[in-house]
């Protein structure tokens, strides 16, 4: 019971709906979240059929700008829709046994100006919660200078002060992350501009909860995960990577890292294809070791 949230930057990919089957599979995400998907009308209804899910809650693009899709099982997740705009939908959920709690899918507008509404419309509501709240998207902003590497330091670029003075208001927590510090990137310059956010509710009767940072595939912006409760994905069903020491002492070790570790595109990517190297090097320099000891 994983929620996926991404700004994919489009979904008119030939491949995307296989995509995203794939996505909810790995990651048991029967939740997710589309932010800019860049279309809208009929082509989106295709699209969003294709995808698989049941039921769904839509704030369409302006032409090739926002958009929010809501997509999610209803056999697992119980939705109501309380309010929406074009930088929020905000929802009351039930997943499986747990109490209702809030969410709001947030895509923050790029405009300084804009996003003054976003926080304007986030303090109104927090006036009125005592429940679990849960916020998960792209804030476009960042809470902390440290966020951002590579590029200008200058203002325009540092932690915006409204969004650190709207999360103090609303009595927000920054829910952290897993993975690679980094949601977006664009050459050189990476931000953490997705995140998830909570009231103090939220936090207390989900005391697991964990936001994972996962690959950003075809676009600028990484897939981040909410997951309420500790779960294990389903690909931990398969055998572990384990690093061998004895790889160390071979002479043509060091030459192999140089030529295969390349995180430009992203830590997680570059970290997986590493791995692979590693696995086909394995195999084809030591075989398996235990085979070679029963027939030795």
């Amino acid at each position: 019971m994983n929620v996926i949230c991404w700004n994919c930057r489009g979904v008119g990919s030939k491949f995307f709906h296989s995509l995203i089957r794939d996505l909810r599979k790995e990651y048991s995400a029967n939740f997710i979240i589309l932010l800019e998907p860049q279309i809208s009308g009929s082509r989106g209804v295709r699209i969003r059929n294709n995808i698989g899910f049941d039921s769904s809650f839509i704030v369409e693009a302006n032409g090739r700008s926002g958009g929010i899709w809501c997509l999610w099982d209803s056999g697992t997740w119980k939705i109501d829709v309380l309010d929406h705009n074009s930088q929020m939908v905000h929802l009351k959920v039930v997943g499986g046994d747990s109490t209702p709690w809030l969410l709001s899918a947030v895509y923050g507008s790029r405009h300084r100006v804009n996003r003054r509404i976003l926080w304007s419309n986030l303090r109104s509501l927090a006036g009125n919660i005592t429940i679990p709240w849960c916020f998960l998207g792209d804030f476009n902003a960042m809470l902390h200078n440290y966020e951002r590497r590579g590029g200008s330091t200058n203002v325009v670029h540092s932690a915006c002060s409204d969004f650190q003075s709207c999360i103090s208001d609303c009595g927000l927590i920054d829910l952290g992350f897993v993975g690679w510090p980094f949601t977006w990137r664009r050459g050189n310059i990476v931000e953490r501009l997705d995140r998830g956010l909570s009231n103090l509710e939220w936090q207390l009767s989900f005391p697991e909860g964990t936001v994972r940072h996962l690959s950003n595939f075809n676009s600028d912006h990484s897939l981040i995960c909410l997951q309420p409760h500790t779960t294990s994905f389903q690909n931990r069903n398969r055998r572990p990577f384990r690093f061998v020491a004895a790889w160390l002492a071979h002479p043509d070790f060091s030459n192999l890292v140089s030529n295969s570790w390349d995180v430009s595109s992203s830590w997680n990517s570059g970290v997986i294809s590493f791995k692979n190297f590693l696995k086909d090097w394995n195999t084809n320099i030591f075989g398996d070791i235990f085979k070679r000891k029963e027939h030795s």
